[in-house]
């Protein structure tokens, strides 16, 4: 059997042959007259040249593969033009078929893979040792050169100095040592390559290919090839007989980050023309998004608006989000965590969380130090990866309040800020958020709004969701034998539009910037106006704020987007008022101020009542009451709380029958 000093020479000759052969010409000229700074050999051609040697390649690439071609090219461009060339400007790419990350185990090591995932954790370049001369602390008197084989441990001369004959401490010399720029990062499998309820496998890799260095992202969604290797896996400065694969990567090629990007072939979008001139396409795709789920037609219509989305509209002076929050809170067992996974999967790039459990680095995104280098690394949490799609968040009132208030800003401005040691770092997060949420009690109270449901949801996190929509079981015979049947026979119920064709189709539409068209422009503004007129200063209800009508805005033009239209129509408005519609009534009882502050509108006149009382002179509690003529005994002590809460009266004193009296300090 043949050495690998041996086969690494016979791979060689075979690979100088390509070289010199028109097929592979190309690559030596290109360098030697400086047109390409890196040689990217493309396995393709190596293949259509002679299979057997891109094979061994592939096979034996750790081993003597990437040895072999090294000395190849080496040899091609000594023999001709004389230029040098080092490891680092050497590569490969071509057509593999793809390796899921879970699987790669013994099997693969020292072969040549292609994985597909996100890069979710990022470091700095850091020089290397690939060749280290050390020097004993004794006696000063250096080593032989040590050949660095394991990228993250130091592999440093027997304890014993030759030449003082003494245990001594080494340290290494890097004037006289080979260092190599290298870069590591980690990339976690997607979720569309995992079985269902599986953990994404997350896999540690490194590369000292120049054209590779700060190339990678966070977020970024990437086909790599890699080289499998490992190393020896310790538990407390012991090496165990267990080996912790990583992968040294060859090549990347970015996925497309905006799915507007993403190539369609003429074919491809000709049925996607053809499928919006049916009448009844958009009711199709609403009973394509959960085909086993009954009823929630609102819901349905509200989370497909959010996965096609709205362009975003870049101003001179503000960047006006396209991106629509959907926020669904109800009864357990409604179905709604059903919604937000059917979302994750027809979105282009969708991401879940679950709010139990979650910290605001595990959904935005975390600055901490490496173990082993001491550096800074990102770490990217699920509004970062799902840039540019969805993240459904189940069970968002679970998540602690100091968490919680920190996806405000990913939810509005579309970016994730991170202020830590010095470092100010900024990740994009255009991303639509879809959350569900059960209310505080167990069971949504039909006798208090939304927010009485959730009392330890801030109001400046309700008015960033753009719809909201209570989800309840309120028994009913007749619905009841209609969901029993759908379950029943949902076996054997197929989705209206095949949902690979969907997944593509929303990709596609992308693309799509529609505009308002003057008539339903003009039929927007109406509605906005009609519903403000709402307002009466005897009334005291204010219905309708302008962030809702940018909200709106938002629905119609992803309503003309869903069905390829380049202008919203009036039949796009009438939909959306029907949502509209549904929340406010509904929801928020036509309260929208509710939103902005947690308190409705009659709340908020007790309030200012109170306060202009205090201003006339101090009064006892009781007092207080009967001179407002307070009727409804929980809003006045809702508003008699916040009065002592925010520290707006205090007690001053006592009165003769021995009642506390207030005023303002």
């Amino acid at each position: 059997m043949p050495s690998f000093d041996q086969e690494r020479e016979n791979l060689k000759s075979q690979l100088t042959s390509f070289f010199n052969d028109p097929k592979g010409q190309h690559y030596i000229s290109d360098f030697a007259s400086g047109k390409i700074k890196e040689i990217i050999l493309d396995l393709d051609e190596v293949a259509s040249f002679d299979t057997d040697i891109s094979n061994n390649l592939i096979k034996n690439a750790l081993s003597y593969g990437m040895a072999a071609l090294e000395n190849a090219i080496t040899f091609c461009l000594n023999s001709g033009s004389g230029v040098s060339i080092g490891n680092s400007q050497i590569s490969i790419t071509g057509t593999f078929s793809q390796s899921l990350i879970h699987k790669i185990g013994a099997d693969d090591i020292g072969h040549i893979v292609k994985i597909h995932g996100l890069v979710n954790k990022t470091a700095p370049i850091h020089p290397m040792y690939i060749q280290a001369v050390f020097k004993c602390m004794l006696c000063q008197e250096e080593s032989q050169s040590i050949v660095q084989e394991n990228p993250w441990i130091l592999t440093k001369p027997f304890p014993k100095c030759d030449h003082c004959n003494e245990r001594t401490q080494w340290e290494p010399i890097p004037q006289l040592s080979i260092l190599k720029d290298s870069q590591e990062f980690t990339i976690q499998e997607s979720y569309d390559d995992i079985p269902s309820s599986k953990i994404p496998r997350p896999i540690r890799c490194i590369t000292f290919k120049n054209h590779l260095l700060n190339f990678v992202n966070c977020g970024d969604d990437v086909e790599a090839i890699c080289m499998v290797n490992t190393m020896s896996a310790s538990q407390k400065f012991t090496k165990t007989k267990f080996n912790i694969i990583y992968l040294e990567v060859l090549a990347v090629n970015k996925r497309r980050k905006d799915p507007e990007a993403m190539v369609f072939t003429p074919e491809e979008e000709l049925v996607f023309k053809e499928l919006v001139k049916d009448p009844d396409f958009y009711m199709k795709m609403m009973n394509s998004l959960a085909p086993s789920l009954y009823g929630h037609e609102n819901e349905k219509e509200a989370v497909l608006l959010a996965i096609f989305g709205s362009p975003e509209e870049v101003r001179e002076d503000i960047v006006i989000r396209g991106n629509i929050h959907i926020l669904m809170v109800g009864d357990p067992a409604t179905a709604k965590s059903q919604l937000l996974r059917a979302a994750v999967e027809l979105s282009p790039r969708g991401m879940y969380a679950m709010g139990r459990g979650a910290t605001a680095a595990g959904l935005t995104a975390a600055l901490h130090k490496d173990n082993e280098t001491g550096e800074w690394e990102i770490s990217a949490g699920v509004l970062v990866l799902a840039d540019g799609g969805v993240a459904a968040i189940d069970e968002i009132e679970k998540m602690r309040e100091e968490d919680r208030v920190l996806i405000h800003e990913a939810m509005e401005q579309q970016t994730v800020s991170i202020d830590k040691a010095g470092y100010h770092v900024q990740l994009k997060a255009r991303t639509a958020v879809i959350a569900a949420a059960n209310p505080s009690l167990g069971r949504y109270d039909q006798y208090k709004s939304v927010f009485e449901n959730l009392p330890k949801f801030p109001p400046s996190l309700f008015s960033r969701f753009d719809l909201i929509f209570k989800v309840l079981d309120i028994p009913n015979e007749q619905a009841d034998r209609e969901v029993v049947d759908h379950i029943i026979d949902s076996a054997e119920r197929k989705s209206p539009i095949d949902r690979k064709l969907l997944k593509k189709f929303i990709a596609y539409s992308k693309r799509i910037k529609p505009k308002l068209s003057n008539e339903g422009a003009e039929s927007l503004k109406n509605y906005f106006i009609a519903v403000r007129k709402g307002y009466t200063s005897d009334q005291k209800t204010f219905p309708f704020s302008y962030r809702q009508f940018e909200a709106l805005r938002r629905l119609t033009l992803a309503r003309a987007r869903s069905l390829l239209k380049t202008e919203a129509d009036t039949s796009d408005v009438e939909c959306v008022k029907r949502l509209f519609d549904v929340f406010l009534k509904d929801t928020v009882g036509g309260d929208v101020t509710q939103l902005e502050t947690g308190e409705s509108t009659s709340q908020m006149d007790i309030l200012k009542i109170m306060m202009q009382a205090f201003k006339e002179h101090d009064m006892t509690k009781k007092d207080l009451k009967n001179m407002i003529h307070c009727d409804d005994n929980e809003k006045f002590e809702k508003s008699w709380a916040k009065l002592l809460g925010e520290n707006y009266v205090i007690m001053k004193g006592m009165a003769l029958n021995n009642q506390e009296v207030y005023g303002i300090p």
